[in-house]
């Protein structure tokens, strides 16, 4: 690994079995965005997270969001995003809703109205995907400290790792 990063790509990782262990797996209640800085966030200060420059990865951006299914990935997206900061930066989670409030108003000046009423939505129930964050970590957290150990993980590509810290 030739320098250490914040978070890694899950287009493009590899981690140690005992980055699982201790970790555990994603959290499953994200899809598509935000799942693998999650699970950086989590192994913050017990692991370092790495890049390898001469490796290579193709990872056919944009097959399964923004462009085939616009309004299901920008629900994922923004819903990811108050679920993210939530458990990692609640004290940003304001700053995160007045963005989201000009995202609505950026929609409806351009005329998009279907997305200007989903990002809405989002705000609306921004205080129900904030308690289900939560209450979903904390799950994970209980069931890790309960039997030391999760399920293995699923196969991922060669372009960064997350090694122990020294």
């Amino acid at each position: 690994v030739e320098r250490e990063i914040s978070y890694v790509m899950g287009a493009s990782m590899l981690v140690s079995a005992q980055y699982i262990r201790d970790v555990g797996l994603m959290q499953d209640d994200y899809f598509l965005y935000y799942e693998e800085i999650d699970w950086a966030m989590r192994g913050k200060g017990k692991f370092a997270l790495g890049y390898a420059p001469d490796s290579f990865v193709f990872h056919k951006s944009g097959a399964s969001s923004s462009k085939v299914m616009p309004m299901f990935s920008a629900n994922l997206y923004y819903r990811n995003s108050i679920r993210f900061m939530s458990r990692f930066l609640p004290e940003r989670i304001g700053a995160l809703k007045r963005h989201l409030l000009l995202e609505v108003l950026r929609y409806g000046m351009k005329g998009e109205w279907a997305l200007s009423k989903l990002v809405l939505g989002i705000l609306r129930d921004a205080a129900k995907i904030q308690l289900e964050a939560r209450s979903s970590i904390n799950s994970m957290q209980l069931r890790l400290s309960a039997d030391g150990r999760t399920k293995p993980p699923i196969a991922r590509s060669r372009a960064s790792a997350c090694q122990p810290s020294e």
